[in-house]
């Protein structure tokens, strides 16, 4: 009778490891994308803008002002992504102070008064609706309208950034790295000594 040779990661060769990692990933990615999506999502900072250009628009002290509080918080649930080629974050998006929010998008203390906006699910993305209450016709208006714009564009320019952090989760889940660290600690997956995934 034939003896079958069964081995956990760390006792493969170095060459049997690679073959491990790749015939591991092959079977995480067929049995836990859900599960990396949702390890992508979890995180409490994953839509707030990038800290340096808080800091410039609100002050280094932005967070402990607004109460120990992100001013775009993830409540993580009710992130729709499809195949990542578009993002929904509007019922997870929480904006905690809308001053602050406005002045990062580019809206100044002068108008900060004057302005509203909206956040909405399009077919592909979350996106934002300013307006203001300002008479139309004076160069006034007229630049608000243009700063409104740019602030519009940079909302959606951060959403898609949002939808890049997230894919980059999902790399990181999958990565070399974090299967060999679930490689060592469960001894119990096991692969034929050139590294082949052994299903029992």
């Amino acid at each position: 009778m034939r003896t079958l040779n069964l081995y956990n990661y760390s006792e493969l060769s170095e060459e049997a490891k690679k073959k491990a990692i790749t015939e591991y990933r092959e079977e995480m990615e067929e049995n836990e994308t859900y599960e990396a999506t949702r390890w992508a999502i979890d995180d409490c900072a994953l839509f707030e803008p990038v800290h340096d250009e808080l800091v410039a628009v609100v002050g280094a002290d932005y967070y402990e002002r607004n109460g120990q509080s992100f001013i775009m918080k993830n409540e993580r649930d009710g992130i729709a992504l499809n195949d990542y080629s578009c993002i929904n974050i509007k019922k997870a998006l929480t904006i905690t102070n809308s001053t602050m929010f406005l002045k990062w998008l580019g809206i100044p203390d002068m108008f900060i008064e004057d302005v509203e906006y909206e956040i909405s699910d399009t077919t592909t993305h979350t996106e934002i609706e300013i307006s203001h209450s300002r008479l139309k016709g004076d160069a006034v208006t007229d630049a608000l309208e243009t700063i409104i714009s740019a602030a519009e564009s940079k909302f959606y320019d951060h959403v898609v950034a949002i939808k890049g952090r997230i894919e980059l989760g999902i790399e990181e889940y999958f990565s070399d790295d974090n299967i060999i660290d679930r490689l060592e600690e469960n001894k119990d997956v096991e692969f034929l000594e050139s590294g082949i995934l052994w299903n029992s």
